[in-house]
């Protein structure tokens, strides 16, 4: 079995969607800053020194620059599918076909979401208290993302309508938070072991 496409897959997407994601993620973040700063120099500014002290303003940046990769994953880059209801109870397994190449459909389903809840909760995650609001917060926001992308799939055709997307995806986001949570307790445990 070869990951050589799964692999050869991501490396185009990443090639592709980067420079424009951060193109995004800084002007949605410049954006936001208009509201405190009047001066295209004081604008410029600000948005520097965010980025050079604020940790969780740069885990926002990440996380927008995530955002857009996978839109352009799952949106921005499709052709045309013109039977997006053809497949609406497909896509539940991993299969190989006859060349030994893994459809990742599943794999991807679920991986995608990962990073999604990590950069959300790196990001915003102070908000949020208790590992139980995390997990819930996490299915809740994936499951959202997940129905806005099907749902946009199915209107203008760039895709199929797969339920099984939506719970994989959501599992993915699950796995995410489980991740953020787990990454919390190891820092909280080097910083103990520090004291």
């Amino acid at each position: 079995m070869s990951l050589y496409p799964m692999v050869r897959d991501l490396w185009r997407t990443l090639l592709a969607s980067v420079p424009q994601g951060i193109i995004f993620s800084v002007l949605i973040s410049l954006v936001i800053l208009l509201k405190e700063e009047k001066s295209p120099r004081a604008l410029l500014r600000s948005f520097a020194l965010k980025i050079k002290s604020s940790r969780k303003y740069r885990c926002s940046i990440y996380f927008l620059i995530y955002l857009y990769i996978l839109l352009y994953r799952t949106l921005i880059s499709r052709d045309a599918v013109y039977t997006p209801l053809s497949n609406i109870l497909g896509g539940w397994i991993t299969t190989v076909n006859f060349f030994g190449e893994i459809n990742y459909e599943v794999i991807g389903n679920i991986g995608v979401f990962i990073p999604f809840t990590l950069l959300l909760f790196t990001a915003f995650g102070d908000k949020f208290k208790g590992n139980k609001k995390i997990l819930l917060f996490s299915a809740i926001y994936s499951l959202i993302l997940s129905g806005f992308i099907e749902i946009n799939q199915l209107i203008f055709k760039l895709g199929t309508l797969q339920l099984s997307d939506l719970a994989y995806n959501t599992l993915g986001g699950i796995l995410g938070g489980l991740l953020y949570i787990l990454i919390l307790k190891i820092i909280k445990r080097h910083k103990k072991a520090q004291a």
